[in-house]
């Protein structure tokens, strides 16, 4: 055997040395391809190429990034050497990272914005080139950024305490006042940002500036950022299932960066969250169960998912290099998964929701996946108006939030998948300005950030707010969670605007809820997280992945060439690899090699989808409501009164229907309205709820 320095010379090494190498499975393991740590003479040689490592003096630590040749026989690799130790006279002590090892070890701890320094967008200089810039995105076609409303929590609330939501890249109608702007889904083409002129916005007695540019921020592309930050290490990312399929090659990072534009360049660094460039492969790996595969010599990665490697065929038979028995250990206990997002979307409109699913249905039973993620029951809600009565409207009312950890039963013990990173969440804001009163939806991601300037009292000079910004005063400390989401553009060139969602369905003000794809970011869910890419796993957790120890002598061929992600053949039965384990150098003996079989054993224990757990009911609740113009003494004497030009009440949320309830009237209540244009008149209104068989309505 051969370590080759990248110099060209070989260190010197004893006669009987060897490197016992262990390559994971990376879906199984949080730790690649490496050696044992491996003693190496202690000479002269040695502790040249090495950088004389046991000197005292020498450094802190010796360099990590030392990329050496490992040679036996045919076999021929690349790795990265780390010195672990070194004693003078003795031994120098190290081992050697391989594939998928080397290219893990150089992502630990790398700050996000290291990758992209102080770069900016190009062909951006000031505030208007920006504005244009952001107009170009509408369109979603660009393949490095998007851009779309995005609401922000500013700590507002309206007289009632209800949140009112600061909305970035708010986008519509022209106009010439404030009165006149629209929001962009009832806008023609002639629209722009809301904050493409001067604005001023009220922050308790305070009227505070707000100069071009602010509220407005682009989105970077997942996959964009992807890309750069393996080619920062010196990768080129291959095609992959997130590049070539829809919802993911539009998928973004969210940031809430109020002043991106303001100083004239978008500086790239004021997108990102606060993370490291390991955190964001983990989002990807704990999301969609996928894996990154290096080949150091080409220089590539390449995305491998679970669910596809699990769906393969054997990639090779192991059965003729077993070199003897078997040895089999059955788990103490089958397994189900747990998964979630580790972070949480605080505010004021927030919903907390059970635990998981399975706490869920237990107390409600008859639930549903509303248009926005989230879990909801059925409610109604009686209205009356002058014109039209009253009348009662089914309403959805939200019980768990789309963040929801998805758990399908309580009884087995948990395998914890926790995503890190936050899921932004539909809440409804009204119009701006704000003296309208249609109510729309948007995603909300939190807290806004200010990186490049304050906002200022309207009566603050120039010099003024230079000052407070030179003294501090930026808000640098607000912390940006990974965040992602889904870009799309539901009305082509009708209306050239951009909107986000973390869900199936297109929802906005001019359609029906209408499905665009089978997935969403949602832990559950038919088109969740666990659906499309953890049941296969979760499946084997119930009911396999017992684990067989096997003693194997590999040729040459396979050291090299096996991959630790695909399935093989073991005494003919299909398993995956957990951890495959080679020697170089030394007497060619048996290493014992780790596999998880993957046969679901009977009787298969598989978690049922949500359709499946919601009994359908033949029972259903049915509004009704009697209307009558009374006479001023009985409004007078009514219990509840209003006067107004109408009212909706509070929604009211009925007990599970069944038949012994058939015919009844439940939740009765009677109202008094009165209402004065020219001539007065009174009116009683009575709601109810009636249990009825589906089939009879």
């Amino acid at each position: 055997m051969k370590i080759i320095h990248p110099s060209g010379k070989a260190y010197h090494l004893s006669p009987d040395t060897q490197l016992e190498i262990e390559r994971p499975n990376l879906f199984f393991n949080d730790y690649g391809e490496q050696s044992l740590p491996v003693d190496l003479p202690d000479s002269e040689h040695n502790r040249a190429l090495m950088g004389y490592p046991d000197q005292l003096a020498n450094r802190k630590k010796p360099s990590a990034d030392i990329v050496c040749t490992l040679q036996d026989g045919d076999y021929s690799v690349q790795a990265r050497q780390a010195i672990l130790g070194a004693k003078r006279n003795e031994h120098i002590s190290t081992s050697f990272y391989l594939n998928d090892g080397a290219f893990l070890s150089k992502l630990n701890n790398v700050s996000l914005k290291v990758v992209f320094g102080d770069e900016c967008i190009p062909g951006v200089n000031t505030v208007e080139e920006g504005l244009v810039f952001c107009r170009s995105l509408l369109s979603n076609e660009n393949d490095e950024y998007a851009i779309f409303p995005l609401l922000v929590d500013e700590g507002d609330t309206d007289d009632d305490g209800n949140a009112m939501y600061k909305c970035l890249n708010f986008y519509g109608y022209k106009g010439d006042t404030d009165y006149s702007f629209r929001e962009g889904v009832t806008a023609g083409l002639d629209s722009d940002f809301y904050h493409a002129r001067p604005r001023t916005k009220q922050v308790g007695e305070e009227t505070v500036s707000v100069g071009v540019g602010y509220y407005i921020t682009p989105f970077i592309r997942a996959n964009y950022l992807l890309k750069r930050i393996l080619k920062h290490f010196g990768y080129t990312l291959l095609d992959n299932f997130f590049t070539e399929t829809s919802p993911f090659n539009k998928m973004v990072v969210l940031n809430t960066t109020c002043d991106s534009l303001i100083k004239g360049s978008i500086y790239i660094k004021d997108l990102l969250p606060d993370c490291t460039c390991a955190d964001i492969l983990e989002v990807y790996r704990k999301s969609f169960f996928c894996e990154f595969v290096a080949d150091e010599v080409a220089m590539t990665v390449r995305i491998e998912l679970f669910k596809d490697c699990y769906s393969q065929a054997a990639a090779q038979n192991l059965t003729p290099y077993v070199v003897g028995e078997p040895e089999v250990a059955y788990p103490e206990k089958y397994k189900q998964i747990c998964l979630k997002y580790r972070d949480k979307l605080s505010d004021a409109g927030a919903v907390e929701g059970e635990t998981t699913l399975a706490d869920l249905l237990k107390k409600y039973s008859n639930v549903f996946q509303d248009a926005n993620g989230a879990f909801s029951r059925m409610g109604y809600q009686y209205r009356f108006h002058v014109f039209e009565g009253g009348f009662i409207s089914q309403v959805d009312g939200v019980v768990s939030p789309a963040c929801m950890p998805y758990q399908a039963d309580g009884e087995l013990e948990t395998v914890n998948v926790e995503i890190p990173a936050m899921l932004a969440e539909f809440r409804s804001t009204r119009w701006l300005p704000s003296n309208t009163n249609a109510v729309l939806k948007h995603l909300l991601a939190g807290e806004p950030r200010w990186l490049n300037s304050v906002l200022v009292s309207a009566s603050t000079s120039n010099e003024e707010a230079d000052a407070e910004a030179a003294a501090g005063v930026m808000d640098e400390n607000t912390s940006l969670p990974v965040m992602l989401a889904f870009a799309y553009r539901p009305h082509g060139e009708s209306k050239p605007y951009t909107l986000g969602t973390i869900y199936e369905y297109l929802t906005d003000i001019t359609t029906d809820n209408w499905i665009f794809s089978g997935y969403s970011l949602c832990p559950c869910g038919g088109s969740g997280l666990f659906e499309n890419f953890y049941r296969d796993y979760d499946n084997l957790l119930r009911n396999s992945l017992h684990a067989v120890t096997v003693p194997l002598l590999l040729p040459t061929e396979l050291k090299r060439s096996l991959e630790s992600c695909y399935p093989v053949l073991v005494d003919n039965q299909k398993m995956f690899i957990d951890k495959l384990r080679y020697s170089l150098g030394g007497e060619t003996e048996p290493t014992e090699s780790e596999f998880l079989t993957m046969r679901l054993y009977e009787p298969a224990d598989i978690a049922k989808q949500l359709s499946e757990l919601v009994a359908e009911n033949p029972y259903t609740w049915k509004g009704y409501c009697s209307s009558e113009e009374v006479t001023a003494e009985e409004y007078a004497n009514g219990s509840e009164k209003y006067e107004h030009y109408g009212y909706d009440l509070d929604p009211v949320f009925p007990i599970e229907p069944c038949a012994e309830y058939v015919g009844k009237k439940f939740y009765e209540r009677t109202v008094y309205f009165k209402y004065t244009y020219g001539t007065t008149a009174y009116y009683k209104h009575t709601f109810w709820l009636q249990c009825e068989l589906k089939s009879a309505t």
